[in-house]
């Protein structure tokens, strides 16, 4: 399978640590280009979720990345509103700003209460703040699910909630 993106896609981990000359509006004009296919889709969503472990690995924090995936998860619920990976998503790079607003956390219950993934259950948790439901749904998981589940971006909030 392949498809046409733009250069700016095959940015890696180790360069959104360590570059700062990174133009994000590039990234997100080249997107606005790209046909969304279903395979472009989920390799974008595999690349926010880089983008996210880099910044948290980042010794300056760089708030144009998060800005920069928060603008991808806008423009992918222009075209399809109740995705709840994108919502689930979009927040986490909200989250890493500044806390979430009431809204958006009645949100993140919402989607906790009705989905029937116990992965976006645990991403709903997470993000809301509530280590104790996350950890309920975690242990639900398979032995491959958890290795699985454990590499992705969300994970950072266990620390975050904990400080709390």
């Amino acid at each position: 399978i392949s498809f046409s993106a733009s250069q700016v896609f095959f940015l890696q981990k180790e360069q959104f640590q360590t570059l700062s000359n990174i133009d994000y509006s590039k990234i997100f004009e080249s997107l606005k280009t790209t046909p969304l296919t279903e395979y472009f889709i989920s390799y974008l969503i595999r690349y926010t979720q880089t983008m996210l472990c880099a910044y948290d690995r980042q010794k300056e924090k760089d708030t144009e990345l998060l800005d920069c995936v928060v603008n991808i998860y806008n423009f992918l619920l222009t075209k399809e509103s109740d995705n709840e990976c994108y919502i689930l998503n979009r927040f986490q790079a909200l989250r890493r700003k500044s806390d979430l607003l009431d809204e958006d956390k009645n949100l993140l219950l919402q989607i906790a209460d009705k989905t029937t993934c116990n992965q976006n259950k645990i991403d709903a948790y997470l993000l809301y703040g509530d280590n104790r439901q996350a950890k309920l749904y975690y242990d639900k998981l398979s032995i491959k699910e958890r290795k699985s589940y454990d590499l992705d971006s969300v994970n950072y909030f266990w620390k975050v909630n904990e400080k709390r």
